[in-house]
Formats: C-alpha cells, structure tokens, sequence
C-alpha cells in the first residue's frame, strides 16, 4: 500500500520538481554565462529534458494521456509517407532560411558578408538533419508504434522548422523555443484536421521545393561564373610575351621574426633564398596596422584615410572600401591580364569589402562539409560539435590556396595572368602544424587566439610567439613548395614575384598584443622581396624607407606598362635602376595611419592607443614620429633604439624635430586633400560584386 502511494505521487512529484530544475538551470547558466554562449545546444537540451520531464509529470500526476492532451494521435503514415514529409519540411524551411537571409542582406541590410553558397547549402543541410531525425522515429517504432503518426510528426517538423526560421538576434533562443512550440501546436492540429488536403498539397508542391533548391544552387553557380567568362571574353590581347605578376601577401607576418631580417630563430629558410634572387627590402612599412586598409593601399596606391569616406567606420569588419581608384586587377585587366585572386582571410578580403573588383577569377568562401552543416540553424550546433571552432578546424591553409591557384593555372593556356594569394596561417589563432608545432618551444599556448582584455604574464606571451614562429616556418615551406612548382613548369623565368606582408603583429612591445590598435614599428615593419629575372637585380638588399604605397606603381613600371599615371607613387625600381640613387636621393618619409572614422567600435578596448582616436606616423631618416588621437606625439630613433623603448617627443633634441614631422605630415595631407575622407562623396563605397582582422 505504502509502495503503491509512492508510486502515484513520490514519482510525478519528482518527475516535475527535476522538469522544473532542469529547465531552469539552462535558463541561469545562460544569465550567468556557463556553458555555449548565447544559449547553446547544450542549454537548449538540457531545458527541452526538462519541458518533457515536466510534462510527463504533470500528465501523470493528473492520470492524463497523451491522446487526451494533444487530441489523438490522428491517422499513421507509412515510410514512404514519412520520408517525404521529412524531405518537404526540411527543403522548405531551408528555402525559407535562404529567403530570409536573402531579405536581412539585401533588404534590412543587418548582414554585411555572408558565403554566398549557404543559400543552397541551407536546404540541403535541413535536408540531412530531417533525414537523421527520420532515422530516430524508424528506430523508436520498435516501442513506441504510434509516433508514426501525423500529429506527432507534424509537431516535430513544424517545430523545427520553425525554431531555425526564428533566427533573429534580437530574439532569446527561450523565446525562439515557445514561440515554435506553440506554433507546432496549432500547425499540427490543423495538418490533422485538413490531412487530406494537406497530403494532396505535399504531393503538389514537393517537386516545386526541390526545383528552388537546386535554382539557389545554380544561381549562385552562375551568379559566379558568368561574370568571369563575361571579362575574360571581353580581354583585349596581351602583349606578345607579356610578363606574369604574382603577389604572395603573407598576412600578420612582421619582419622583426622572420630569420632573413636577422631574427635568431630559423623561421625563413626559403625566405632567405628566394631573397637572393632578386630585391629584399631592409625597411619597408605598410600604411596600415589592419587588414583591409593595407590591402586597399596595395591594390589602389591609395592611403587608407583616401580608401572610406566621412561617414565610414573603417575599425567596423561591415565597412567596405570606396571604388572611386582604379585597382592593380582592373588596369592591369584592361592590359589583357588574367587575374585571380585566392584568399584565406574571410574576415576582410571578401568580395563584400571590394578587394575582389577587377578580378575575374575570386576565391573566398568555399564549398565543404563542415561549411554545409553550419549553413543552417539547425545543424550549426552540430558542426560546432564535430569540427569545433571554424577559425581553428576549417580556416584555409597555405596549402589549400596554393592548390587553388595551381588549378587555375592549369585551365589557363599559358596566358599572361595576375594572381593575388592572400595566406592566413601566421594570424590568430596560432596552430602551427606538425611538426611546426614543436619548432621554437616545448609548451603550446592554453589558448591560441589573442584575447583583447586578458592580461598576459611573459611565458603566455612566450608561449604564443613560439606557436606564431611555427607558423611563419610551416608558412615558409609551403611558399617554397609553391616556387618549386612554378620553376619545374617555368614559369618564373617570366614571371615578377612580389612576397610580402599586410601588417605585423605585437607581443607585448608596448604593454600590447595583436594588431590593429597602434602604430608601432612591430606592426608596420613587413618583409618585402621583389623578383623578376629579366629586369630585377639579383641578390641586392636595400636600405631605404619605403611604402607598400608604391607597389601598384612599381609593378606598371616593371611591365613596361607605359601610358596614364594610373597609380599615384613611385616605382621602387628606382632603388636599383639608378647606380648613384644611394649618393644623390632624399630618402621620403612614409605615411601611415589607423582612420577610425565617426565612431569607435564597441570593441575596442579603452587601453588601446588607437581608442584615442585617428592615429597618424610618418617613418624615415631613421625616425618613427606618431601623432595619437588626443594629440599626444611620440618621436622614436629606430636606429639607435629598434625597440621604440625612448620617447624623445620630450626631449630637448626630440622637440627640435618635430616642427619638420608636423609639417611634413600636414603636407602629405594636403596633397591628399581633394580626394580624402574628409571631402569623399558618401555614395561611393564597394557593395560586393558579381565575382566573392
């Protein structure tokens, strides 16, 4: 008797009370910030246990049936039946997924970039995760018949699809989860009142679902495709043995660790070879600490503050760069290049910032499972689950550009071709591979992505530079692989190599790590290596300051490219075509600067010299002079102090100087006037084209 009593009412009581605590400690470890951030699956199942577990105790507490609560089970499906529901519900809400995906882009403008695969690859996606749930059902026949029946299966598929449909960040994953359940209630229930309908209606329309997925699939095919036959058709005929450009931009990569600029570490054998092949570059700056700017300058010969407009907020990963200059791919497209473009950075070198303009051929985003699985709401958690981080698991390695580009090459016909190849292996996080890994330490770091407010003792940041100089030496291999395969098909004998750098990186100079955030020598400093057989010197090193402002012109120059001044700058080639250039040239100072624009990014950390404000730098005659946002200024011997430790900006030989770098400085500015930032028209910003920190 006494057994009996606990039964009926110890057992439901507690099936409620563990309903109740399980749902509620997926609602407090996401208030307190445990577990996946923004309520993960684990919090989500974990609070789905605990609806079941309450329901059913409530059920039985109150001798309920499930056929009482929800109104019948209504009438069986087969399997067939099944697998086409499955099939319909999940095309469908994929399709739903891409539309709207395609209204917050395009229409709300709440999206800024976004791999244009995943508007077929949604469908598809919810295609597999329907076909697994499919599989679960099948197996929970064996003891429980009646779920293969329409109610529960239509309160399954409608809550799913519309769980993933209700992505919207505004709204609580909770909110998301009740507002899809009671939407399944009354779907269902209407699916069961109107089956007949609703069957004839599948039956109809399923081949319709199918026809759009596979139209999103083709359209972005062709959305890709057709404008590259369309440039390459319209080329006009290259000269006759038209030399080749290809430009290797090894990103976060400072020259102060590879071994070719004397670092004490091995980090750049092939480095160091290939440097005796034609010009290194002892002191060359990019105008940029970041990204997006440093390339823009490079492919423009503009300087950042001439690349966004008064409105812009350039630190902003949604700000593209304008499309008022010319780019390197556009003229040298109009010359009869080829041009291709493979990156490995999809934070800043999408077709959405504009880097991709005048390329015919552009690789960003790519097509792979993992990719697939985290095209939708409803299996992003499980690519989470199987490959982890995207920025660790699926970030694409030099081996893969390199790949890429190889293939290009071999569909190409020996035509004259400009190619870019953008390597993302020396950023954040670093992962050397093996046996890189083990190359320059013993200890990896705990965690290898730089964390902007963390504050780190010197093993963490020892243990970060070791990964980073394996990865600059896995980098360093796999460039010479690319080298060797080039020669083996000679295609270097005709070819004007560039290697160089967007932007270096800090650890711990300056009390700072990363990059972005000052304008320091660690960041500005990069390699830069310049090979051409036929019109480039062998084995010269070169002292003088120079930009990375001048490479545009440069590579006209060495083309032999005669005609309009399409790139503001100098050619570089002057540092070896004059034999007296050492005895008679005024060494320039370089430019650079961080445009932060109207608004400073939430996320930039208060300690960061850039939070001030605009920062500007002019470099040369052995000097770096920075101007911070506040108007502070600071004034550094780089030859007598590397390590910019002194600021002389106080000092009585220091405040001599600074009249000269003021107005040099305001000067550079002036001449930029007309075309700034500051008188930029607010129309002219890249939008993304027909070809994808």
């Amino acid at each position: 008797m006494l057994n009996n009593l606990y039964w009926k009412k110890l057992v439901p009581l507690s099936l409620i009370w563990i309903g109740i605590g399980s749902a509620s400690l997926a609602i407090i470890a996401d208030l307190i910030g445990i577990g996946s951030p923004g309520f993960g699956p684990n919090q989500i199942l974990m609070a789905l246990v605990g609806a079941s577990l309450l329901l059913s105790g409530i059920m039985w507490r109150h001798k309920a049936s499930l056929r009482r609560v929800v109104g019948g089970f209504g009438p069986p499906v087969s399997t067939v039946q099944l697998l086409v529901l499955a099939a319909w519900f999940g095309l469908l809400g994929g399709v739903g997924e891409s539309l709207l995906l395609g209204v917050r882009k395009w229409g709300l403008h709440t999206i800024f970039k976004v791999n244009p695969h995943y508007f077929w690859m949604k469908p598809l996606a919810n295609l597999i995760f329907f076909g697994g749930i499919v599989l679960i059902l099948l197996a929970l026949t064996w003891c429980w018949p009646k779920i293969i029946s329409i109610r529960p299966i239509a309160s399954i598929f409608t809550f799913l699809g519309c769980f993933a449909l209700f992505n919207f960040p505004m709204l609580h994953p909770v909110a998301k989860m009740l507002l899809a359940a009671g939407l399944a209630v009354q779907l269902s229930r209407l699916i069961v009142n109107r089956y007949a309908g609703f069957k004839l209606m599948v039956r109809r329309t399923t081949p319709l679902v199918v026809i759009l997925t596979v139209s999103l699939g083709l359209g972005v095919y062709l959305w890709k495709v057709l404008p590259e036959h369309r440039i390459i058709s319209e080329l006009p005929p290259a000269k006759p043995d038209a030399p080749n450009v290809l430009l290797l931009v090894l990103d976060t990569v400072r020259a102060q660790s590879l071994s070719v600029y004397g670092y004490n570490r091995s980090t750049t054998p092939v480095l160091e070879q290939f440097s005796k092949e034609g010009i290194c570059f002892e002191q060359a700056f990019s105008t940029s600490p970041w990204t997006l700017p440093s390339h823009g300058t490079m492919f423009t010969g503009r300087f950042p503050h001439e690349l966004f407009t008064a409105s812009d907020t350039p630190l902003n990963p949604r700000t593209p760069i304008r499309v008022s200059y010319p780019t390197l791919a556009e003229v040298l497209s109009e010359h009869g290049y080829l041009t291709a473009g493979f990156v490995a950075n999809l934070s800043y070198c999408t077709y959405a910032h504009g880097l991709h303009r005048g390329f015919a051929h552009y690789e960003d985003y790519r097509v792979s499972v993992p990719e697939l699985f985290r095209s939708s709401r409803l299996t992003f958690w499980l690519a989470i689950k199987i490959w982890g981080n995207p920025e660790v698991a699926d970030r694409k390695k030099a081996a893969e550009v390199n790949r890429a580009f190889l293939n290009w090459l071999d569909r190409q016909n020996g035509r004259s071709f400009f190619a870019f190849l953008n390597y993302f292996d020396a950023h954040d996080p670093y992962i050397p591979p093996k046996p890189f890994d083990r190359e320059f330490g013993v200890d990896k770091p705990k965690d290898p992505f730089v964390r902007f407010t963390h504050k780190y003792k010197a093993h963490e940041i020892q243990a970060l530079q070791d990964a980073y100089d394996g990865c600059i030496a896995s980098l360093d291999h796999e460039i010479g692989l690319l080298l060797d395969d080039l020669r083996e098909r000679g295609v270097l004998e005709n070819t004007l190599v560039i290697i160089t750098s967007d932007h270096g990186e800090q650890f711990g100079e300056h009390g700072l790590m990363y990059h972005v955030n000052s304008l320091y020598r660690p960041l500005l400093h990069v390699p830069l290596f310049i090979s051409f057989p036929k019109r480039v010197p062998a084995g010269k090193r070169v002292k003088e300051t120079v930009s990375l402002r001048d490479l545009p012109a440069t590579v006209m120059d060495l083309l032999e490219l005669k005609g309009e001044d399409w790139f503001p700058g100098n050619s570089l080639a002057r540092c070896w075509k004059d034999v007296d250039h050492d005895l008679k040239h005024k060494e320039e100072m370089q430019f650079a600067e961080i445009v932060v624009g109207q608004k400073k990014p939430e996320w930039c950390p208060e300690s960061w010299p850039v939070s001030r404000g605009r920062m500007t730098a002019l470099l040369g005659l052995g000097y770096h002079y920075i101007q911070n946002g506040d108007g502070s200024e600071e004034l550094y011997d780089i030859d007598e102090d590397p390590k910019e430790e002194r600021n002389l900006a106080n000092s009585e030989d220091g405040y001599a100087l600074l009249p000269t770098f003021r107005s040099t400085l305001k000067s550079i500015l002036a001449i930029d006037q007309s075309s700034s930032w500051q008188h930029a028209p607010q129309d002219t910003v890249a939008s993304g084209g027909a070809a994808q920190l």
